[in-house]
């Protein structure tokens, strides 16, 4: 099983997928920057290029992809219009995603980072995989949230579901905590360095 996770913006998306059974690979990448009314179409492009490239090198049987989703919140300090972009981002990358599988989670953030601010999660997240802060660059945070959601997507496939609930009842409680991260065996991740 692969899981695919994917933290689309309306310039940089982080992608990372990661061997779930055995933890033999993971590829991680932010992709580069699009502008521009066709920003989008370009990013859907990179992600086909990017996803085709590493699922037929591998050649999985089972693809799961969690992808993180935005809403708009009342007082909130984004602009609307930002986050309609951002959805279209992700739903580009679901649609490309759907030639794959339609195993497929949009997300909150709340839903998988719980309430821990941002930076805290990341770092919790470049402490398990002994990844130096800063050594991604500057869109860091791209690719930790990636791996972030594909660790993420791993642990709630390992919780119980009740028979009588809907599938999405694992997402309650199942926030991302370095006591879960810790269940998951470090791995080398393709073109990112650790320190020993």
């Amino acid at each position: 099983m692969i899981y695919i996770g994917i933290d689309p913006d309306l310039h940089y998306t982080g992608i990372c997928a990661i061997n779930g059974n055995r933890f033999n690979f993971a590829v991680a990448k932010v992709l580069a920057k699009f502008n521009g009314e066709e920003a989008n179409a370009r990013m859907g492009r990179s992600i086909w290029d990017m996803l085709h490239t590493t699922l037929k090198a591998h050649r999985p049987e089972e693809i799961t992809c969690i992808i993180e989703s935005q809403m708009v919140y009342p007082g909130s300090k984004v602009p609307p219009n930002d986050i309609v972009m951002l959805a279209q981002a992700a739903g580009v990358a679901a649609g490309v995603l759907n030639t794959y599988t339609d195993n497929i989670s949009l997300i909150k953030p709340t839903d998988w980072k719980g309430t821990q601010k941002k930076e805290a999660c990341t770092q919790m997240i470049l402490d398990h995989f002994k990844i130096p802060a800063g050594s991604l660059g500057k869109h860091e945070s791209h690719i930790v949230d990636a791996l972030g959601l594909a660790c993420w997507g791993i642990l709630r496939d390992q919780l119980p579901r009740a028979p009588d609930r809907d599938p999405d009842s694992r997402i309650l409680g199942s926030a991302l905590t370095k006591q879960r991260l810790a269940r998951l065996p470090l791995l080398t991740i393709q073109g990112i360095p650790t320190r020993a």
